[in-house]
C-alpha cells in the first residue's frame, strides 16, 4: 500500500480573472519509507504541494489518500488529529516558541495528546539526546545557534513519533556546517524507517533523497533517482571546472602578450631621451 497517493491534485489563489493556478492536475504516489525531494524555482507550487499534504491546506480538486484514507476534505479538526498523530512538520523559520525553553518547544505537541507532564518531558529529552541537543534543553530560542534551533524544530516534529516527516526548507537559513548536521538527522531518522518529503532549491541536497521530482509552473516536469540527481551535479561540476581551466589558461595567454608592449614603451622613451639630448647638445 502507498502511504501517499495523490490524483490530479489541483490548487488556485485568487478570485476570477485574476486566480493563478499554482497546482495543475498533481498526480504523486509516495511509498513508505521512501525519502522524497521536491525541488523547483520559486513559484514553481512546491511549498503548496508541501501544505496539502502536510493537511495545512486544502486542494480545489483531486484525491489525496493517506494509507488508503481520503483525507482531503476532512474538517479542521479531523485534519488536525491526522497530522497529531501521522505527520511531523519541520519550518524553514523553526517556528519555535520564543517565551519557551527548548524542552517545552519540544515536548508541546505531547501537551495536545494529553500525554502527563514527566512523560511529556522524558520523551522529548530522548529525542534531543538523539539529536545531539540535550544539554541545551533549558536554553531560550534566542541562546541557541541556527543548527541547533532547526535541530530542535526537528525534535519538535519528530516527538509524537509520526510515519511521515514533511521538511520545507529546512537549511534554508543555515550554513554549510549547520546544514550537514540537519541533513544527518533527517537521514538517520529515514533510516529509521520514516517517510520524509522535503522541499529545497539546493540540488547539493538532492543526493540526500532516493527520489528527486522537479516542478515547474505547477506541474511535475521530471522524476529522477537521487543518484542520477548526484551524477547530473558531478557532470555539472566537472564540466564548470573545466570551463574555469580554460578561462585561467586565456588569461595567461594574455598576459604573456602585454609583455611586448611594455617593451615598445620603454623603447619609445629612450628614443625620446635620445632625441632630447641631440636637442640640447645642439643648442
Amino acid at each position: 500500500m502507498q502511504s501517499i497517493e495523490l490524483v490530479e491534485i489541483s490548487k488556485s489563489f485568487g478570485l476570477g480573472n485574476g486566480s493563478t493556478n499554482v497546482l495543475k492536475e498533481i498526480s504523486l504516489s509516495v511509498p513508505r519509507g521512501e525519502f522524497l525531494v521536491i525541488m523547483g524555482p520559486s513559484g514553481s507550487g512546491k511549498s503548496t504541494l508541501l501544505n496539502i499534504i502536510g493537511l495545512l491546506d486544502t486542494p480545489d480538486d483531486g484525491v489525496y489518500k493517506l494509507d488508503g484514507k481520503n483525507v482531503a476534505y476532512l474538517s479542521a479538526r479531523k485534519k488536525a488529529k491526522v497530522r497529531r498523530n501521522n505527520i511531523g512538520i519541520i519550518f524553514q523559520n523553526f517556528n519555535l516558541i520564543s517565551r519557551m525553553n527548548v524542552l517545552d518547544n519540544v515536548s508541546l505537541p505531547l501537551l495536545y495528546k494529553r500525554v502527563s507532564l514527566v512523560k511529556r518531558y522524558e520523551r522529548a529529552s530522548e529525542i534531543l539526546k538523539y539529536l545531539g541537543i540535550q544539554e541545551k534543553e533549558y536554553y531560550l530560542p534566542n541562546q541557541l545557534s541556527g543548527g541547533q534551533l532547526q535541530r530542535a524544530a526537528i525534535a519538535r516534529a519528530m516527538v509524537n513519533r509520526p510515519s511521515i516527516v514533511l521538511a520545507d526548507e529546512p537549511t534554508g537559513n543555515l550554513d554549510t556546517k549547520s546544514s550537514k548536521l540537519v541533513m544527518a538527522a533527517l537521514r538517520e531518522i529515514h533510516e529509521a524507517g520514516n517517510t520524509i518529503i522535503m522541499v529545497t532549491h539546493n540540488p547539493d541536497l538532492a543526493a540526500y533523497g532516493q527520489r528527486v521530482i522537479k516542478m515547474s509552473d505547477g506541474r511535475i516536469e521530471e522524476d529522477v533517482t537521487g543518484a542520477e540527481m548526484k551524477k547530473d551535479i558531478v557532470s555539472q561540476q566537472t564540466e564548470s571546472s573545466k570551463l574555469a581551466k580554460a578561462t585561467t589558461d586565456l588569461n595567461i595567454k594574455f598576459s604573456s602578450k602585454k609583455k611586448p608592449v611594455k617593451s615598445k614603451r620603454k623603447l619609445s622613451r629612450i628614443k625620446n631621451r635620445r632625441s632630447s639630448k641631440k636637442r640640447t647638445s645642439k643648442k
